[in-house]
C-alpha cells in the first residue's frame, strides 16, 4: 500500500474511532503511608483503587506521578504498571515514593506522620479491541487516566 494512503486510513481510523473510546479506568487515591524512614529518606506507599467498568479485561501500562508533603513536591516519578484489570473488577494497587528528607525541610520525624499528602498523575492503559491495540502499537492512540487525591499521612503500614 502507497505510505500516502497507509497513512491517509490510519488518520481516518483513528479520527472515526475518536468517539467510540470506552474510557479508562476510574481510579481513586485511597491514603498514603509511611513504609520505612532513615535519616536520609523516608519511604511512602500510596494506595489506589482502580476499577474497570468495562466487560473486557483492559492492560495498564504505566504511571507518571508526584507526591507532595505539606505543599512541598518530594517526588515525582514514572512506574511500569504491569496489570490487568480483570473485567468489571475493582483492584487494589500500590506506588512507592522514596523521598529524600533533604526535600522536606520543615518536617520532623513525628510531624510528617500527621502531615498531609497529595497526589496526582496518570496512567496509561490499553483500551480493549484489536483496533484500539493496532492504534497503541502504531503510536497514534496512546490513552491516559487521570487521577489525584490527597489526605492525611499515615504513621505505618497495617
Amino acid at each position: 500500500m502507497n505510505p500516502a494512503w497507509r497513512l491517509a486510513l490510519t488518520f481516518f481510523l483513528a479520527a472515526s474511532l475518536g468517539g467510540c473510546s470506552i474510557g479508562g479506568p476510574a481510579i481513586t487515591v485511597d491514603d498514603a503511608r509511611i513504609a520505612q524512614q532513615t535519616d536520609d529518606a523516608v519511604q511512602f506507599q500510596i494506595h489506589l483503587k482502580a476499577q474497570n467498568k468495562t466487560e473486557t479485561p483492559m492492560r495498564l501500562l504505566e504511571y507518571t506521578y508526584s507526591v507532595s508533603v505539606d505543599g512541598q513536591q518530594v517526588y515525582e516519578g514514572r512506574r511500569a504498571a504491569i496489570a490487568t484489570l480483570a473485567a468489571n473488577s475493582t483492584t487494589q494497587l500500590m506506588l512507592p515514593a522514596v523521598a529524600p528528607r533533604s526535600a522536606m525541610k520543615n518536617l520532623s520525624a513525628v510531624s510528617l506522620a500527621n502531615g498531609r499528602y497529595s497526589v496526582s498523575g496518570t496512567l496509561t492503559f490499553v483500551e480493549p479491541g484489536t483496533v484500539a491495540k493496532v492504534l497503541y502499537d502504531a503510536r497514534i492512540l496512546r490513552p491516559v487516566q487521570g487521577f489525584d487525591g490527597s489526605g492525611e499521612i499515615l504513621a505505618s503500614i497495617d
